[in-house]
C-alpha cells in the first residue's frame, strides 16, 4: 500500500528587536544579535523585525523540543506529524507542504535545509545546547539568499565561559526518556572548549513509532584580542520508525494505528564547522566559516526499500565595515556564499533498483549598506547575484547526465523611523528566489522544465517598547512567481511550478511584565494564502491557517518556584495538496499546556503537562490515494498525541 504526500519599499523594523513571551529585561536588547548582518554585533539599526527567543524563555515554558518553542511563535505556523518534533514543517508566512524549502534554518549560520525535499532535520539540534532563537519574520534574500522566502530561523548555540557542568534526566508518556551531560570551560589563556551529549528513546503515541537516537557535540578553540578561531563536530544518529497517514476509515478505527507497519529510517549524520574571526584594522572585520554536513539513510518508505546519502559543503566569508558618521555608524558588509552537495538516491522497486545523483553547486555574492541618514532615519540597501549548477542523472527522467544552471538577483530596499525614544515605524522591500530541489527536477506533474521561484516581500510596521511592556504590530504581502511545489491533481502527482500566488497578513505581539513576577504576552497571526491567477485563483493555499494566536502566562511565585501557562490556537486549514479546495478541511485546535518548575541551588525539577484538555487532533493531513478504494485521492491523517506528562531532574553547576 502507498501514500504519496510530499513530504525592501518597506525595511524591516529600524534596530526592531521585538522580544515577545517572557522578555528579558531591556538590557538584553543591546546584547550581540547575529541575524541583522550576518555577524556578531550589537543591537545596530538595521530595518529588520527580528523576534528573539532567549534561554530563559526556553526553560520557562518547560518545552522538550526546537518544534515546541518555536510553536510559541505567533508568526510561525507548525505541522508536526507525530507530535514530537522529529518530523516538522515549520511556516513562516503562509507556506505549507513546500515550507522546508522556503523557510531558511541555520545553526550559528550554518544551513540544515537539504538539497532535496527533507525539510530541515530540526530535531538534531538538543534545546540544552540553544542560547538563544533568532526569527527573521520575513523574507531576506538579499542576506541570506536561495531558500530565505518567508523567513529564517538562526539558533544560537551556547558559547563556553566559567567551568560549567550540567546533567538532566527527562520521563515522559509513552516510555520517553531523555538523557544530557554537558561540560565547558573558558581558560585564562584564551582557549575554550564545550562538550555536550544526549541520549533520547521512546515508543511515542502511535505505532511503530518508536525512536532512538545519540547526539554528540564538541567545539574547541581559542579568543584573543583581536578576534577568535574555533572549530566544532557534530555526530547525530538515529533510529525511527515511521508509521506513516491514516485514511478515514482506519483514522476512525483507532487513530493510533500505523498505515506503514514495516517502514522506518536509520539516519546518521556528520556535521563540522571551522570559524575564524578576525578584525583586520579599526574598521574591518574578517568572519568566515567552512562547514560539512555528511548525512547517510538507510530504510523503508512506503514499503519501498532506499538509501540515501547528502554531502553539503558550504564557504561563507564576508567583510564588515563600520566606519563613524554625524548620525552613526555606516556599516558595510561584502560576503560571498559558496555551498557544494552530493545527493544519492537509491530506490528497491519490483523491476530492480533505480537511481537518482545530482552534484549541485551554488554561488553567490552580495552587499549589504546600512547607514543612519539622520538623528531619526536609517536607510538600508542590498544586492545579491546568484547562480545555480547541477549535474544531474536519473533512472526515469535523466538517464544521460544533463547540466540545468541558472542565476538569479535579489535587491533590498528598507527605511527604520524612530519617531520617539519607545516608538519606532519600519518600512522594507526584499527580492527572494528559491532554485529547484533535486527531486522536484526529476518528479515533475508536466513536461514543462522547472524554473527558479521568484518573490517579492513588502512589509510596513510599528513598534512600542518601555521599560516593562512591549507591543508591535506588522502588515506584509509576498508576491510569488513560479512556487515550487507537489501537485497531486495532475496523474499520481508531481512537482510543478505553481501559478502566481500571493499571501498578506497582520502580525500582532504583545507582553506586559508586572513588579518582576507576572509577564503576560499575546500574540495573533492573521494570513491570507491564496493563488492569485490560473485554474486555482481564489482558492486558498493547502495547509495554511487563516488565524492563530498563543497567549501566555509565567508567574514567579518566589524566588524557588515559577509556573507557566499557554494556550495555542489554530484555524482550520486546507489539507496538503488540495489546490481545489475540495476536500473537508483539517480541523483547527486550542491546546493547553503547563509548566511548574523549582529550583533549589543547582537542582532543579519541573513537571510538563502538554495538551492539558486531552484534545484529539491532527497537526498534519495531506491528499493520499487510498490502494483499498482504487487509489482513489482520499485524505490522510496524522494524529498528535493526547495528553502527555513529562518529569525532568537537573543538576547544574555554574550555568545560569
Amino acid at each position: 500500500m502507498k501514500t504519496i504526500i510530499t513530504t525592501s519599499l518597506f525595511a524591516l523594523l529600524g534596530s526592531s528587536i521585538f522580544i515577545n513571551a517572557f522578555a528579558a529585561s531591556t538590557e538584553e536588547l543591546e546584547g550581540v544579535i547575529v541575524s541583522a548582518i550576518r555577524s556578531e554585533t550589537s543591537q545596530v539599526s538595521t530595518p529588520s523585525s527580528i523576534s528573539i527567543i532567549t534561554r530563559q524563555q526556553i526553560e520557562t515554558s518547560g518545552a522538550s523540543n526546537l518544534v515546541e518553542v518555536l510553536r510559541n511563535q505567533g508568526a510561525v505556523q507548525i505541522s508536526d506529524f507525530y507530535g514530537d518534533g522529529r518530523r516538522s514543517l515549520v511556516s513562516i508566512r503562509g507556506f505549507g507542504a513546500n515550507a522546508g524549502a522556503n523557510t531558511l534554518v541555520l545553526v550559528d549560520g550554518r544551513r540544515l535545509n537539504n538539497p532535496d525535499l527533507a525539510p530541515p532535520p530540526l530535531n538534531t539540534i538538543p534545546l540544552e545546547d540553544i542560547e538563544r532563537i533568532e526569527i527573521i519574520q520575513g523574507s531576506a534574500g538579499t542576506l541570506f539568499g536561495d531558500q530565505a522566502v518567508g523567513g529564517v530561523i538562526n539558533i544560537i548555540t551556547r558559547a563556553p565561559e566559567k567551568l560549567a557542568v550540567r546533567l538532566k534526566a527527562t520521563a515522559a508518556t509513552h516510555n520517553n526518556d531523555d538523557y544530557f551531560i554537558s561540560a565547558s570551560k573558558r581558560f585564562d589563556n584564551g582557549l575554550f572548549f564545550r562538550l555536550s551529549a544526549s541520549d533520547r528513546s521512546g515508543d511515542n503515541y502511535r505505532q511503530n513509532n518508536d525512536y532512538d537516537e545519540e547526539n554528540v557535540f564538541s567545539r574547541a578553540g581559542f579568543e584573543h584580542n583581536t578576534g577568535k578561531v574555533f572549530i566544532e563536530h557534530q555526530n547525530f544518529d538515529e533510529d525511527i520508525n515511521l508509521p506513516g497517514g491514516l485514511f478515514a476509515a482506519d483514522f476512525r478505527r483507532n487513530r493510533r494505528l500505523a498505515q506503514f507497519p514495516n517502514d522506518f529510517s536509520e539516519t546518521r549524520t556528520d556535521s563540522s564547522r571551522l570559524v575564524l574571526q578576525q578584525a583586520l584594522s579599526d574598521y574591518w572585520q574578517l568572519e568566515a566559516e567552512v562547514t560539512q554536513r555528511d548525512n547517510d539513510i538507510d530504510g523503508v518508505l512506503t514499503d519501498t526499500v532506499f538509501t540515501q546519502s547528502r554531502e553539503v559543503k558550504e564557504v561563507t566569508p564576508r567583510l564588515i565595515g563600520s566606519f563613524p558618521n554625524r548620525y552613526g555608524e555606516v556599516l558595510v558588509t561584502f560576503g560571498a556564499d559558496y555551498t557544494s552537495s552530493n545527493y544519492d538516491l537509491t530506490s528497491q522497486f519490483f523491476f530492480g533498483p533505480a537511481n537518482t545523483r545530482n552534484h549541485q553547486e551554488q554561488s553567490a555574492v552580495y552587499v549589504q549598506i546600512v547607514a543612519p541618514v539622520s538623528e531619526r532615519i536609517t536607510l538600508t540597501a542590498g544586492a545579491r547575484s546568484a547562480d545555480v549548477r547541477n549535474e544531474l542523472v536519473d533512472s526515469f527522467s535523466f538517464p544521460v547526465e544533463t547540466i540545468i544552471q541558472d542565476d538569479a538577483t535579489a535587491l533590498e530596499l528598507g527605511a527604520s523611523f524612530q519617531i520617539t525614544n519607545d516608538w519606532r515605524l519600519y518600512a522594507r522591500w526584499d527580492e527572494n528566489f528559491r532554485f529547484a530541489k533535486v527531486d522536484e527536477y526529476t518528479f515533475t506533474a508536466t513536461p514543462e522544465p522547472i524554473r527558479t521561484q521568484r518573490g517579492d516581500s513588502y512589509e510596513l510596521g510599528a513598534e512600542w517598547q518601555g521599560n516593562d511592556s512591549r507591543f508591535k504590530a506588522l502588515l506584509y504581502q509576498l508576491d510569488l512567481d513560479n512556487e515550487i511545489d507537489f501537485d497531486p491533481t495532475v496523474a499520481f502527482g508531481g512537482n510543478r511550478n505553481l501559478e502566481k500566488t500571493r499571501r498578506s497578513g497582520l502580525i500582532v505581539e504583545a507582553s506586559k511584565t508586572y513588579q518582576n513576577k507576572l509577564t503576560l504576552a499575546a500574540q495573533y497571526s492573521y494570513t491570507d494564502a491564496e493563488f492569485s491567477a490560473g485554474i486555482n485563483s481564489g482558492n486558498d493555499i493547502p495547509l495554511v491557517a487563516e488565524n492563530t494566536a498563543h497567549i501566555s502566562a509565567s508567574y514567579q511565585v518566589n524566588r524557588a518556584w515559577s509556573v507557566f501557562a499557554e494556550a495555542q490556537y489554530i484555524d482550520d486549514r486546507i489539507i496538503a495538496g488540495d489546490y481545489r479546495n475540495e476536500f473537508d478541511e483539517l480541523n483547527g485546535y486550542t491546546v493547553i499546556n503547563m509548566n511548574a518548575r523549582y529550583r533549589y541551588k543547582s537542582i532543579t525539577a519541573q513537571f510538563k503537562i502538554n495538551n492539558v484538555t486531552d484534545k484529539k487532533y491532527s497537526d498534519y493531513a495531506a491528499v493520499g490515494f487510498n490502494p483499498a478504494n482504487n487509489f482513489n485521492r482520499e485524505t490522510a491523517l496524522y494524529a498528535a498525541p493526547e495528553r502527555t506528562y513529562a518529569l525532568t531532574l537537573e543538576y547544574a553547576f555554574n550555568e545560569p
